[in-house]
C-alpha cells in the first residue's frame, strides 16, 4: 500500500497543524519528509487485522516516526 502525493500532503498538514515545525526527537532537525510507503501494524493475530501508518523521515539521520493514517484523516480500506 502507497500513499498518494494528496495524502502525503494531508499527513504533511495534518502535523504542521498539530504543532509548529515537526521536528526529529533524535537530532531536532526541521526537515522530516512523508515517506510514501505505508507500514501495515498487525494488531490482532488470529483476526489478522492491521492498523496502516503513515511513515516520516528525517531526511539528516533517517529516524522514522509512525501515524495512524485514520487518525490524520486519510480512509482506510
Amino acid at each position: 500500500m502507497s500513499l498518494t502525493p494528496d495524502e502525503q500532503r494531508t499527513v504533511a498538514e495534518h502535523l504542521r497543524s498539530r504543532s509548529q515545525s515537526p521536528q526529529c526527537p533524535v537530532c531536532e532537525a526541521s526537515n522530516m519528509v512523508v515517506m510514501e510507503e505505508v507500514t501495515l501494524h498487525p494488531i490482532d493475530q488470529e483476526e489478522d487485522s492491521s492498523l496502516p501508518v503513515a511513515n516520516v523521515m528525517c531526511k539528516y539521520c533517517g529516524y522514522m516516526l509512525q501515524f495512524s493514517l485514520s487518525a490524520v484523516g486519510i480512509p482506510v480500506d
